[in-house]
């Protein structure tokens, strides 16, 4: 008998560590639908002001500039006028969340609609 206790622990710990991590990170696109606040098919001014109205007062970045890569430093952005024209060009817009974890998402345009919305995020750092 004494020997299933360990057991039973193991199991244990390996359920709750399983729910966890599942509990924990996100990584999921959609591009039916709606999600997260944005709809598939809007057009770029009423993605931007839904992202204003959604995420107003909150600390977001986004890639600014870019090179040929896709690759740049981080710009902060409070989705002004200003902002909207330093992305509205862009087939893809990336948001990254300033709270210390692995958080972004992406919404990426086909002919000016919002055609797919990726969300990341993972609230713990692996090492």
């Amino acid at each position: 008998m004494k020997r299933k206790s360990p057991l039973i622990a193991i199991f244990i710990s390996v359920i709750f560590l399983t729910m966890l991590f599942v509990g924990c990170y996100t990584d999921e696109s959609t591009d039916v639908g709606e999600a997260y606040g944005f709809h598939i098919g809007d057009s770029k001014e009423q993605t931007y002001l839904k992202a204003r109205e959604i995420y107003q007062g909150k600390t977001i970045f986004i890639l600014y500039p870019i090179d040929k890569e896709g690759f740049g430093p981080h710009k902060k952005i409070d989705f002004s006028e200003e902002n909207y024209q330093l992305i509205i060009t862009r087939g893809k817009w990336e948001f990254f969340f300033d709270d210390g974890f692995y958080n972004s998402l992406i919404l990426t345009f086909d002919n000016n609609r919002l055609s797919n919305i990726h969300r990341y995020h993972k609230r713990f750092e692996l090492p």
